[in-house]
């Protein structure tokens, strides 16, 4: 999960990364990766 401020011009990048909205209160947005997105960079 994943949580970004309202004010934050950062959502529209975790969007383009894969990140879903997947809920908002009056500050925030609630953002859950989607299936099949990896967003685990680290190197097995």
């Amino acid at each position: 999960m994943l949580i970004v401020l309202k004010v934050n011009s950062a959502k529209a990048f975790y969007e383009r990364l894969g990140f879903k909205v997947t809920g908002d209160d009056e500050y925030r947005y609630f953002m859950a990766s989607s299936e099949g997105t990896n967003t685990d960079n680290r190197e097995r």
